[in-house]
């Protein structure tokens, strides 16, 4: 049978250290602010940031509670412990558009409600945001949710898509997934082609799915050392099938210390 040859290439980017906040209690002030806090105000719920989805902005939004007329407070954070290091905006929806920070520098958002003058709390989680270095470096596969899908002899990706690993601050990290999801007759080949060691071997894997179950397993050597994976037609010869795979990076191994931005191009053909 005839195979689909994927050739995916990273290009990498390493970024100074930044450290994400541990989760806390919500905190009711910050240096300097010297608002009045009320704790019966709502707390924001879901909270999204963007990460490296715009080169001129972050974007934030959240779920307005249900009947609160006020308006909202961002915070903006790059330290562990948010008592340092923070710029705060207003926003009278519940979206803001961050167009004042630094291009691929990791920054941690928390939100509260205002109204009469008097503060709510802060939400419990802060939400990472980056904003791209440029457009080559837009992430065209975030949020991790979202998947590319991959029909006939071959694909042209308007963009190339992008894999992070960003330092939490509590000893982890926050990992990129890109899903992708293949739908033809033929068997399914991918090169995956990592050019330097930013990461090491193993720091980003590649995992199939099929009919939503689990099918296997692989670990990426880096240093340009050419990757072919396969996933074989489950169905009979000429039979359409689908087949869903993931490109992600494994937590568990990956450099803590380390913040790493890569790029990598697809190219699809028989």
């Amino acid at each position: 049978m005839k195979k689909k040859i994927f050739i995916i290439s990273l290009i990498s980017m390493i970024l100074f250290s930044c450290n994400q906040v541990p989760n806390e209690k919500p905190q009711n002030s910050d240096p300097g602010k010297k608002a009045t806090d009320n704790p019966t105000l709502p707390v924001i719920e879901n909270l999204n940031s963007s990460i490296l989805q715009y080169d001129k902005k972050i974007n934030l939004s959240w779920t307005k509670p249900d009947g609160f007329t006020g308006t909202y407070k961002i915070y903006r954070y790059t330290s562990v412990l948010q008592t340092l290091s923070y710029v705060s905006f207003d926003s009278s929806i519940n979206e803001y558009n961050d167009t004042s920070a630094v291009q691929n520098t990791p920054y941690f958002y928390r939100v509260t409600c205002v109204l009469d003058g008097e503060e709510g709390y802060k939400n419990d989680n802060p939400s990472l945001g980056i904003l791209s270095l440029n457009t080559n470096y837009v992430d065209i596969y975030e949020p991790n949710d979202k998947y590319e899908l991959i029909t006939g002899n071959s694909t042209v990706f308007s963009k190339d898509p992008v894999i992070y690993s960003i330092s939490d601050g509590n000893s982890g990290v926050i990992g990129d997934i890109d899903w992708y999801k293949y739908k033809g007759i033929d068997d399914l080949l991918v090169n995956i082609v990592v050019p330097n060691n930013d990461f090491n071997d193993g720091d980003i894997k590649v995992s199939f799915y099929y009919n939503g179950t689990y099918q296997s397993e692989h670990e990426i050597k880096t240093n340009g050392v050419d990757n072919n994976l396969s996933y074989t037609s489950p169905v009979n010869p000429g039979t359409e099938f689908e087949v869903f795979f993931k490109v992600w990076v494994n937590t568990g191994t990956v450099n803590v210390t380390k913040n790493i931005i890569q790029t990598y191009s697809i190219t699809t053909g028989l």
